[in-house]
């Protein structure tokens, strides 16, 4: 799904003018599937936000389109305010979006748009929807790879107290959805399994049966024939 939409975001120029598949934003769609970033808290982060050495990213601000003006404020809430660990290979591939398209001043922004100034909400939202709409997704929203983020993590293991320092969540009751969401999973695979042992049931396909191995009596060999002799 995600992999799609990015190689419709990458080639948003060739399909048109005949031009080199541009990466700018393949890094974006990556870090809010995997980091359960906020989209106001992406566009907000600065390369010194990002430690490639520990592969953590540090949300302290988000940016908010009010008209046409820009607002960078604190997060939604105090536990917003987080540092944020990923995967290996999202931090490789951060390492190479930062060489290639964020200037080297501390506070430069990571994700900017192709003309490198921040990005306006409208204007991603506009990339966003022509990305899904040529990948046969229509309706999947920016926001809804930040669900993927917090399902996965749930998925994975991670306990509601994890899941709500990850995603920033100052209550409990929004990181239980992703927990309710897995389990909701563990259901269907359930109801999968009942599915085959109804086959099972019905003679076709059967799993070879278990039988319980009998006791050996005294003195007997492993074919339950006595020993020679008595002997043990």
């Amino acid at each position: 799904m995600i992999e799609a939409v990015v190689a419709n975001l990458n080639d948003r120029y060739s399909r048109r003018n005949h031009k080199p598949s541009d990466h700018r934003y393949e890094a974006l769609a990556w870090t809010a599937a995997l980091s359960g970033l906020r989209g106001g808290e992406l566009f907000a982060l600065e390369r010194q936000d990002v430690d490639l050495l520990h592969r953590t990213l540090s949300v302290t601000k988000q940016a908010q389109n009010v008209g046409k003006q820009r607002v960078v404020g604190p997060p939604k809430s105090a536990a917003g305010s987080r540092v944020v660990v990923i995967p290996t290979r999202l931090a490789a591939m951060l390492d190479l979006h930062l060489a290639t398209y964020v200037g080297p001043r501390p506070d430069a922004l990571v994700f900017t748009s192709d003309e490198g100034l921040p990005m306006h909400r409208a204007r991603w939202a506009f990339v966003w929807r022509r990305a899904t709409a040529a990948a046969g997704l229509e309706g999947l929203h920016f926001h809804d790879l930040r669900h993927h983020g917090g399902t996965l993590a749930a998925q994975l293991g991670a306990t509601t107290k994890e899941l709500m320092e990850r995603l920033g969540h100052s209550t409990m009751r929004a990181s239980l959805i992703y927990q309710h969401s897995t389990q909701q999973r563990e259901r269907e695979l359930a109801d999968r399994m009942d599915a085959v042992l109804d086959r099972h049931s019905t003679g076709a396909d059967m799993p070879p049966q278990v039988v319980p191995a009998r006791p050996r009596p005294a003195g007997a060999t492993a074919d339950g024939q006595p020993r020679p002799g008595g002997l043990p």
